[in-house]
């Protein structure tokens, strides 16, 4: 039998920051939500099935705001098949968490977020990626 396949172009309209945080998530998110009265939830875990990879299950957390929807992201799978690391973006893999951010959202907040992760001591290091530049960036669309 032929085989098909079905080409899906993606949007990727939201921004992306790596964080390295040597912390548990809950933890992170505890001094998120302080330091930026926000309130991440915690979500189920989603299972992500990346382009030929074994499945993964990824941990999150979502806020969701009139303004815009954010999610903070293990970069770290949860359940590793046959005991082995993976992660979400394997080419992010020295960031420990990801934060995405999608939304009609002024810059001016965007920038407010940036610097409230700069003033947090638990954060080591944050960048903010260009998401067209990531090549596995399909697996940020759950």
């Amino acid at each position: 039998m032929k085989k098909r396949r079905l080409l899906v172009e993606n949007n990727y309209d939201f921004q992306l920051m790596g964080i390295v945080a040597p912390m548990r998530a809950y933890k992170l998110v505890w001094y998120l939500n302080q330091a930026m009265r926000i309130d991440f939830a915690k979500q189920a875990e989603c299972e992500i099935h990346p382009f030929n990879r074994a499945a993964i299950k990824i941990s999150y957390y979502q806020y969701e705001a009139p303004y815009g929807n954010f999610r903070l992201i293990e970069n770290r799978a949860v359940v590793n098949p046959k005991d082995e690391i993976h992660y979400l973006i394997p080419e992010l893999k020295e960031f420990d968490f990801l934060l995405y951010v999608q939304g009609e959202m002024h810059q001016d907040y965007f920038e407010r977020l940036r610097n409230g992760l700069k003033q947090l001591t638990i954060v080591n290091y944050f960048k903010v990626f260009d998401v067209e530049r990531i090549a596995t960036k399909e697996n940020l669309i759950f």
